[in-house]
């Protein structure tokens, strides 16, 4: 992947997570049914219609969207109903420790 287009596919994401945050608070995961769908964040693809989708579906996602780290340890998770980020982002160091919102 470019520069360039990882650099766009951040802001863009970056973009999605402050609204998803100011928007509402809880915890991404719990947020969601037990049977929610999961899947890698750069699976991924935000389109014109501003929502995102899986790459073969015409219909906005709607699940969990996770990214790892290089060990395979989550980094963070995030819940999108209908292509649009709810509820607060969970972040975890490399060791599986939480980060944000934290363990306080």
């Amino acid at each position: 992947m470019s520069a360039s287009k990882a650099n766009h596919d951040w802001r863009l994401l970056a973009t999605c997570l402050i609204v998803g945050l100011l928007a509402g608070c809880g915890d991404p995961v719990k947020n969601m049914p037990v049977e929610a769908k999961e899947v890698e964040f750069q699976r991924l693809v935000y389109k014109g219609d501003g929502l995102w989708h899986e790459p073969e579906s015409a219909k906005p996602f709607t699940g969990v969207a996770i990214k790892y780290h290089p060990n395979g340890m989550k980094a963070w998770a995030t819940t999108l109903d209908e292509g649009k980020p709810i509820g607060r982002v969970k972040e975890w160091d490399e060791e599986g420790k939480p980060i944000w919102p934290g363990s306080h």
